[in-house]
């Protein structure tokens, strides 16, 4: 049986406003594909926001790069995988509209299918609050891997996802991931707009964090130009600009590399697929 990805993308509650939509994207990447759009999805943003086009594409470069390089065994297609996009917002429903798809994916694809979270802001806030009451319930769905993008949202929101820790010599509040999440990256910033909390508890070998800085940005992309209007934005270190940033700067370290999380995304899912995992 052909080996099954499960691709959960969760929004944060800025990019349905400004200048975070005004770009389009040539979304034809994600065509084909089996897609739960969650209904705090806007029209605009199925096809104005970076998260979704740049999952969207990464599953597409890595099915094109994975049947090129192993032609003698099973290749991939696009029935092998199954997006569920969402956007975290104030409340309950944006996390129990999650969990209702998360419990579908697993029932149609298998709870052994790869399972993979981007999540930005607001977003992280409500996967984690999916992914804990999911747990409790012993519901038995599980994800492989999670990105935790400037993680943010309200203290009532925060508290049951987080808890103060001690880190080098400092109480810092960080997100707790469930036991049902089995690797989680961190990355934050610390110079404009909210400021997100890290993950994991401080030692753990399967939660890993990363502080971005300009002077590294400047270093390896100073623009993002992934939409299709032409227009390219100047990426200045701060927590509108993020999915800009992680998607073109090497901002994750896992096996002792750092990674563009794009890069790692398809990295693991070779993995996965290959048996390695």
């Amino acid at each position: 049986m052909s080996k099954k990805f499960i691709v959960t993308v969760m929004l944060g509650m800025n990019r349905f406003s400004g200048e975070d939509t005004d770009h389009p994207f040539d979304m034809s990447c994600l065509d084909g594909f089996n897609v739960a759009w969650l209904p705090q999805i806007s029209e605009l943003e199925k096809t104005n926001s970076t998260p979704i086009y740049e999952m969207a594409k990464t599953v597409n470069e890595f099915m094109v790069d994975y049947n090129s390089d192993c032609a003698t065994v099973d290749q991939i297609i696009k029935e092998d995988f199954f997006f569920i996009i969402g956007r975290g917002t104030l409340g309950n429903e944006s996390e129990e509209c999650l969990a209702e798809a998360l419990l579908e994916a697993r029932r149609v694809y298998g709870r052994y299918a790869f399972n993979m979270i981007y999540s930005k802001s607001y977003g992280v806030v409500d996967t984690l609050r999916a992914f804990k009451n999911l747990n409790e319930e012993g519901s038995r769905v599980s994800a492989d891997l999670m990105f935790c993008i400037d993680g943010y949202a309200p203290m009532a929101s925060r508290l049951s996802v987080s808890d103060m820790f001690s880190v080098d010599g400092n109480r810092e509040r960080m997100f707790v991931v469930p036991k049902n999440i089995r690797k989680a990256f961190g990355v934050v910033q610390r110079k404009e707009g909210f400021k997100g909390l890290r993950v994991g508890r401080p030692g753990a070998n399967n939660r890993w964090n990363t502080q971005i800085r300009q002077r590294e940005v400047d270093s390896q992309a100073t623009h993002y130009s992934g939409y299709s209007d032409g227009y390219s934005r100047r990426l200045n270190v701060s927590h509108n600009n993020m999915e800009e940033i992680v998607s073109t700067v090497r901002c994750v370290k896992y096996g002792g590399r750092m990674y563009v999380v794009n890069d790692l995304i398809k990295f693991l899912f070779r993995k996965y697929k290959e048996g390695k995992s």
